[in-house]
């Protein structure tokens, strides 16, 4: 925790060891607690903060970003990447961005002091008001030299401070500048995930957390055989896998098989179709995304690829390299983490015949296409801080 003016940090931080980061915090109204959140919407609650609940046992469409606390402490916001918002205690809900669509994912929020309204702010600095909360600027214009992470209000909520990634500080209204966290405040290899404001609004704390992005992936995923009938009786496949994927900032399958029970099994060597359960077990499993550009998503039909994309949706995972088009199959999937955004893209080099997405019809992002594939990169670039993308190759049973 870096401290600015008169601002108190009690507790200690540094010994928590969540299943997810932490990605953003708020103070209580007497300075002497605040509560930490994770990206899978757990809370944690120090010195005089308490605890109202959590999205943990939720299955997120988006990860939790951030939060924000109501003036008499007595309850909390969560607000998600996509602008979903989560309300707990005796916080009311003023609206939320959850069905815009977003230039950049949102990174954090703000209440008013009489918990009637509330900001977001998203990582280009963009803001959004909602009930009586009145705007006093934002860095949406600014060429920032690193992403919006965090942001904090004054006690009279009539300013605001912004927090970039590399403890850069913007302040509007009657926020007061006290300084920034850039350079060795935060030390090595940290960067800003919150900030809060002290309770006479001449200070702040900024929240410094660990910056490598961690990104895990794993091969062929399917739940058909053996794995189906483990499922069926109660099994759970993953379950081994379940720490090690958790200590991760994001991670990407590539689910090498058509979900549910649409379709028609199509003419090729191997069919794979697997049952709803092995979606669950992946999200459970602490999988963001699942990639569908191969060579089995299709197995049955583009019935059987819509069907598996709506199932993935439903299970709260993020899906790529598949849609019912080519915008969507080469549109990425992006997944907001303390060190920053990351776009994921999924491509196939096996492509069998007819199954590429066109303009019209459901399909893969094929690899060949090196227009479609260039520009999807570009794009997802442009509205991520990394870009990861995921490849299918090779011949079956020999690579």
């Amino acid at each position: 925790m870096v401290r600015f003016g008169d601002a108190q940090a009690p507790g200690d931080p540094t010994s928590l060891r969540p299943a997810r980061p932490v990605v953003g915090m708020a103070r209580t109204p007497d300075g002497g607690g605040y509560w930490l959140v994770a990206s899978d919407g757990g809370v944690f609650s120090y010195g005089t903060a308490r605890f109202f609940g959590s999205a943990g046992g939720i299955a997120l469409n988006r990860p939790v970003v951030g939060m924000a606390a109501t003036p008499d402490g007595g309850g909390y916001w969560l607000v998600a990447s996509d602008g979903g918002i989560f309300n707990y205690g005796n916080a009311g809900f003023h609206g939320s961005a959850g069905g815009i669509a977003l230039n950049k994912p949102v990174v954090g929020m703000a209440a008013t002091p009489d918990g009637g309204g509330y900001w977001l702010a998203a990582s280009d600095g963009g803001i959004f008001n909602y009930g009586n909360a009145p705007f006093h600027g934002s860095a949406g214009g600014i060429a920032l030299n690193k992403p919006i992470t965090a942001m904090a209000a004054t006690p009279s909520g009539g300013g605001y401070w912004l927090a970039a990634s590399d403890g850069g500080l913007f302040n509007y209204g009657n926020a007061p500048y006290k300084g920034s966290a850039t350079g060795t405040a935060m030390g090595a290899g940290r960067v800003a995930a919150g900030i809060t404001s002290s309770p006479s609004g001449q200070g702040y704390n900024i929240l410094a957390v660990p910056a490598a992005v961690r990104v895990g992936f794993t091969g062929d995923v399917h739940g058909v055989g053996r794995v189906a009938a483990f499922m069926a009786r109660g099994g759970d496949p993953l379950r081994g896998m379940k720490q090690l994927l958790a200590a991760n900032d994001a991670n990407i399958v590539n689910l090498e098989t058509a979900v549910g029970s649409q379709g028609s099994a199509q003419d090729k060597q191997y069919t794979f179709h697997s049952p709803p359960e092995l979606l669950q077990r992946l999200r459970a499993a602490n999988v963001n995304v699942v990639n569908l550009a191969n060579n089995h998503s299709l197995d049955f039909g583009s019935a059987g690829l819509l069907e598996t994309l709506d199932l993935a949706h439903r299970a709260g995972l993020l899906t790529v390299g598949a849609g019912a088009n080519s915008a969507e199959a080469y549109a990425p999937a992006i997944v907001s983490t303390p060190a920053g955004s990351i776009a994921f893209l999924g491509f196939s080099q096996v492509v069998p015949a007819g199954w590429a997405a066109g303009a019209n019809h459901p399909g893969v992002a094929s690899a060949y296409d090196l227009r479609a594939a260039t520009n999807a990169v570009r794009n997802a670039r442009a509205r991520a801080d990394h870009v990861v993308v995921m490849v299918h190759a090779g011949v079956e049973r020999a690579d």
